[in-house]
């Protein structure tokens, strides 16, 4: 397994994040019962333009797994964390969430959204540490919580 930055604005890599994030949103569209998550909908020309900083997980060659966010002050907001379905309960959205501690050891604080019902999600965020924070629903009736790792 090895992570690094990946260069979205490169369309070859952000075909591949696209192609990836299809793969992993639509199993948590099912569990949730909504298929409008955002980043299920991107196109690698969206991808081309996102301004978040993104992360990508390779085994044996392939894009396994990514996660992008942005950084505020001593603050890193989690935008997204996909998975291969082939490679889910293998360690690597775990392991994403570490580089990525790992790469700012002065912020204070990272926190990530997602839906109550992605409870595979929650688990592992919870495992590495956070804590649900606060929840609120969306315009569609999605109910979204906030989990939290302050240092």
């Amino acid at each position: 397994m090895m992570i690094q930055p990946l260069e979205n604005g490169k369309p070859e890599i952000a075909r591949k994040i696209a192609e990836l994030q299809r793969k992993s949103y639509t199993v948590e569209a099912r569990l949730i019962g909504f298929d409008k998550i955002p980043p299920l909908l991107e196109l690698p020309e969206d991808i081309l333009r996102c301004t978040e900083s993104f992360l990508g997980c390779y085994r044996d060659g392939r894009l396994a797994g990514l996660l992008s966010y942005e950084r505020e002050g001593t603050s890193v907001e989690i935008c997204r964390v996909a998975v291969d379905p082939g490679c889910f309960r293998q360690g690597i959205g775990g392991a994403l969430l570490q580089y990525l501690e790992d790469m700012y050891p002065d912020a204070d604080r990272f926190y990530v959204s997602t839906a109550l019902g992605n409870i595979p999600a929650i688990n592992l965020y919870k495992r590495q540490g956070y804590t649900r924070e606060s929840e609120r629903k969306t315009e569609e009736g999605l109910t979204l919580i906030t989990l939290v790792k302050n240092r």
